[in-house]
């Protein structure tokens, strides 16, 4: 089942992380991929160089391994 994208909704639960991306490992599967949903598409609806920035300050590369993390943990992958 594929959650009903709400922009507002995902953007605000986006927002919260960026400054304090240590909070991404305690996520569930779903709402990080809300997240990084809302980090792609605001490329976008911001500008280019959006994503750009937040892979220079690292938070992709932290959305990324909390994603690695949540799918070892729920065993989805080994």
């Amino acid at each position: 089942m594929v959650p009903f994208f709400d922009w507002q909704s995902w953007k605000h639960e986006a927002e919260q992380y960026y400054s304090n991306p240590s909070g991404l490992y305690n996520l569930d599967i779903v709402t990080l991929g809300k997240i990084l949903t809302v980090l792609l598409r605001s490329q976008t609806i911001y500008d280019a160089r959006f994503l750009e920035e937040k892979i220079k300050d690292r938070f992709a590369l932290n959305l990324l391994k909390a994603i690695v993390h949540a799918l070892q943990r729920d065993n989805i992958i080994s």
